[in-house]
């Protein structure tokens, strides 16, 4: 399924529910068979005194086999097919599998635990470099597609349940908004996003939050899905700039027939600084750099106002920059 749609999520629930351990490999291009099988690793020790250098150490697959637990391959299309084809075995009935990597004359077979799975998440082929998977490995395996939470219905729940505090009554109109954007704009809004705007909205609204000014509902309503949403929405697409201003002025529109309180347009909108609607000390400039650097540039201040509204609003969330060379990105920083 796409990005962002709950497919580990669900994977986690699953062990969960049953009350299994999880282990997840995360898969890349450069993921080896002894990632998830094991390899020999330098001795301990107490068994070097014993003469031995190297030992074998089992990988990930091996444990969970071995205790009967869950494992997962993310990003599964990622890895190599040569890598994965190991795996053929494991998913055949006999659930066995050989170690020739391990040395000795004649390798024993190991059978999996009866309680042993084998789960695997992966995006549609073609997104981003995705590859299709071998038809040897998917068809020893249940395929499921994961579809997207964007109905009315899912995205109502999950924002009358995240969205906290003074902009708890705004969730239908936030479910209204993304049902509107994905119908009118034809792109799909990950849950991950909803979720991250339902945190940024609470946070700064909340008047036990990180901010010393509460914004007010509507305006953290408003900023949580420029922050989020809109302020990279040309990213990755290759969208130009024009096209990407055009959407923001439509939804700014849209958002601004649905609550009142907001700059009268998307101008004024993208000129306010969050430092001074938050109650935080403007940033300066240290004395040293002084003569090197300046915040005063318009475009300066609003690009510096859109990273710092997300590193003091939402904890642990990274921010990326993307822009022609020169621009100013790791200056910024």
């Amino acid at each position: 399924g796409e990005t962002g749609g709950g497919k580990t999520t669900v994977c986690q629930l699953w062990a969960w529910l049953f009350a299994k351990d999880l282990t997840v490999v995360n898969c890349h291009q450069h993921t080896e068979t002894s990632d998830f099988l094991g390899a020999y690793r330098p001795a301990p020790p107490q068994e070097r005194e014993e003469g031995r250098l190297f030992t074998w150490a089992n990988g990930p697959l091996i444990r969970c086999m071995e205790k009967g637990e869950l494992f997962m391959l993310d990003e599964v299309s990622l890895a190599e097919d040569a890598v994965l084809e190991r795996l053929n075995s494991v998913l055949e009935p006999g659930r066995t599998l050989t170690l020739p990597e391990k040395g000795g004359s004649d390798p024993v077979p190991m059978v999996a635990h009866e309680d042993f799975r084998v789960m695997a998440t992966m995006n549609p082929a073609g997104d981003f470099g995705k590859k299709e998977l071998s038809p040897a490995l998917r068809n020893r395996m249940t395929e499921i597609h994961v579809t997207s939470l964007s109905k009315q219905t899912d995205l109502a729940i999950i924002l009358g349940k995240r969205l906290q505090g003074a902009v708890h009554q705004l969730a239908p109109l936030l479910v209204q908004f993304l049902n509107w954007f994905q119908e009118s704009q034809g792109r799909q809004i990950s849950i991950r996003d909803v979720m991250a705007m339902c945190t940024f909205a609470s946070r700064a609204a909340a008047a036990d939050g990180p901010l010393p000014t509460p914004l007010t509902p509507g305006l953290a309503y408003a900023v949580s899905i420029d922050a989020i949403l809109l302020a990279g929405i040309a990213i990755g697409t290759g969208m130009s700039e024009s096209q990407a201003a055009k959407i923001r002025e439509e939804s700014y529109t849209f958002m601004a027939g649905q609550v009142e309180g907001l700059p009268p347009t998307l101008e004024a909108f993208l000129g306010l600084r969050f430092w001074d609607v938050c109650g935080r000390e403007p940033p300066s400039v240290p004395a040293k750099s002084k003569a090197s650097y300046s915040f005063n540039a318009p475009t300066t201040q609003h690009n510096l106002s859109s990273i710092l509204r997300v590193l003091w609003t939402l904890d642990g969330r990274g921010v990326l920059l993307e822009g022609s060379p020169g621009v100013g990105k790791t200056t910024i920083v």
